[in-house]
């Protein structure tokens, strides 16, 4: 019986981030996982559909797009991340097992695949298998007119008209995804405004997009009834709204995958929707078992698995780090394109800071001049006490990239003039975080 340090069930993003933690530990790590490494988010999740948006103009801008075509050009995309992936682990001396891996006892797996059957020891154990999507009795999936967001890729057209249920980040992008490919797309979510933990400009940016791009976003309204007939799904909303869609993609509740993960009768305590239950150190209930990823309960999101996963990891490899969910960005591909971190200006009081906030706009940057680009903003938030910077909001192309420079300063604890004396060369995209930072220096010492 082979004998690790960690053993890792899953090979997703929070998988792979578990074992690279590990690894950098000094551990010897294991990592199970029976398809593709890298998971669903590489092989048909939220890469495949940032790699079609990424060539997708305007709807009006190109002919009918072949949508099974599209997807099978994908895949030579999808295999060069996985094997990236699986070159990286290599090199750092991870052992990938491929086979379906199952936790039967303290420290054992078992690894089942079509050509073996045997048994793996670890000292320690990271669950990372993943969520798949809930359910839906009253609108129920049949693969072909009703399907989760999982399974966007197994529409055999773009159709005419589309319902997207649900305004999380994967529902925003795919709702500009089909708008983009000529489909008339109506999104629906629950709550009364999009993304609304987020900056509140940001909301109003990107709702008044999708007004100007003609996504019907109905908001603060639940599916009252569905009716379907040969051509059409009859949609009755709260309010008395109707229309018809020709099909539905759901972004809603997910069931932890743990059902061949986990051997009945461990102990391993778990939600009603089989989500496994963990601490700040991604402990579980059971002595030496970690869980990362979207198998915790919540929707899948790769910034969020990555930081678990690396937290997993490097706990099962000795350490006792606790994961800072305000250190985990949110990013939003959309147009304009979203992207922020920690606190908010108006809610940082809550976490005991004085904040005070630089902005500067696109339109006084010369780099947005250059590019046309002029609608959006840059935001840093610090504390007045401390200096250091606690957050920052991002709206405006390219702002997902350009937030790595405000994680690395808010990781190494640094001020907000850390980032106000950066170099970012004439007509450079990251002139607006120095402004930002340079504006928020000033608004620290009473200047304007």
């Amino acid at each position: 019986m082979d004998t690790y340090d960690a053993v890792v069930i899953g090979g997703g993003v929070a998988g792979f981030a578990a074992a690279c933690g590990a690894a950098e530990k000094g551990a010897k790590v294991c990592l199970i996982e029976k398809d593709q490494i890298g998971g669903p988010c590489i092989q048909r999740g939220l890469l495949l559909l940032r790699w079609i948006l990424s060539r997708q103009g305007k709807a009006t801008d190109h002919p009918p797009v072949d949508f099974p075509a599209l997807i099978a050009d994908f895949q030579a995309t999808a295999k060069q991340a996985s094997e990236n992936r699986l070159s990286l682990l290599k090199e750092i001396e991870v052992a990938v097992v491929k086979g379906l891996g199952t936790l039967v006892g303290p420290g054992q797996v078992r690894v089942v695949s079509d050509d073996t059957d045997e048994m793996i020891k670890g000292d320690r154990i990271v669950l990372a298998t993943g969520s798949l999507p809930k359910p839906i009795v009253t609108i129920p999936f049949d693969g072909i007119r009703v399907l989760p967001a999982d399974d966007f890729s197994l529409l055999q057209k773009i159709p005419e008209s589309l319902l997207i249920v649900g305004g999380s980040p994967m529902g925003l992008e795919l709702a500009e995804l089909f708008n983009r490919l000529g489909a008339k797309v109506f999104l629906v979510e629950e709550k009364p405004r999009l993304i609304p933990d987020q900056d509140p400009e940001m909301i109003e940016a990107l709702e008044q997009s999708f007004k100007k791009q003609k996504i019907k976003t109905l908001l603060n309204k639940k599916i009252i009834s569905t009716f379907m007939d040969e051509s059409k799904i009859d949609i009755t909303l709260d309010g008395g709204v109707k229309f018809s869609v020709e099909k539905m993609v759901m972004v809603g509740e997910r069931l932890g995958n743990t059902n061949d993960a986990v051997a009945p009768g461990l102990g391993i305590e778990m939600g009603q929707n089989q989500e496994i239950w963990v601490n700040e150190e991604m402990a579980t209930s059971l002595k030496g078992v970690y869980a990362a990823g979207s198998v915790t309960g919540r929707k899948p999101c790769p910034d969020v698995s990555e930081a678990e996963g690396k937290v997993a990891g490097g706990n099962a490899a000795g350490a006792s780090k606790i994961l800072d969910r305000d250190q985990i960005p949110f990013r939003v591909l959309t147009t304009p394109e979203i992207a922020s971190v920690g606190c908010l200006e108006s809610e940082a009081h809550h976490k005991g800071f004085r904040a005070v906030a630089g902005r500067a706009d696109l339109s006084s940057l010369d780099h947005a001049l250059i590019h046309g680009d002029v609608a959006g903003f840059f935001k840093i938030v610090a504390d007045r006490e401390s200096k250091k910077i606690i957050g920052a909001q991002f709206l405006g192309p390219r702002a997902s990239e350009l937030l790595a420079l405000v994680l690395v300063a808010m990781r190494k604890g640094n001020p907000a003039s850390a980032l106000a004396q950066i170099s970012p060369g004439w007509g450079a995209g990251t002139e607006g975080v120095q402004k930002a930072a340079q504006a928020c220096v000033r608004a620290g010492s009473g200047r304007r």
